[in-house]
This record gives structure tokens, sequence and C-alpha cells, in this order.
């Protein structure tokens, strides 16, 4: 999938493909992205740095742990 987008591109996925790494790939390569949330995701919207309507928000993402898939190397160049 990555291989077929370029800069400019935008992204519209559901949310199977909403993950922090992702995201990061995506934007390194100069494309933006809009992932639908995870069901089983909890999202408190009195924390996101700005509202935009009732159930919509920005929220700053902080990387998660490494998964166990990611070597260390890869994960220590992933931007916290």
């Amino acid at each position: 999938m990555l291989s077929s987008l370029d800069a400019g591109d935008i992204l519209l996925a559901d949310a199977n493909f909403e993950n922090y790494f992702l995201l990061v790939q995506l934007l390194e390569t100069g494309v933006d992205a809009v992932f639908e949330k995870n069901g089983s995701r909890n999202i408190d919207f009195r924390k996101c740095q700005e509202k935009l309507g009732k159930r919509d928000g920005l929220f700053r993402l902080v990387r998660p742990r490494r998964p166990d898939w990611m070597s260390q190397e890869i994960y220590d160049q992933m931007p916290e």
C-alpha cells in the first residue's frame, strides 16, 4: 500500500489501519491520513489539544512501547 502513495496524498482508512507506526511512515513520506478510531480505544475528549466538534478533536500522539515484531533499532528512530 505504501508504495502506491505519493507526497500530497491523503489516506482515508478504517480502524484496522489506525496505528502509530504506520502514521509515522505516512507523514515521513508527505502523506496525510485520516483513520477511524478503533472501537476498543477509550478517548477522553477533555484531554484533546483542540476541540473540533462534539466527538471530534486534535490529540498529540505519544509513541507507544515497542511492539515485539519491531527491532529496537527501528523503534529508536521513531519520533516520541
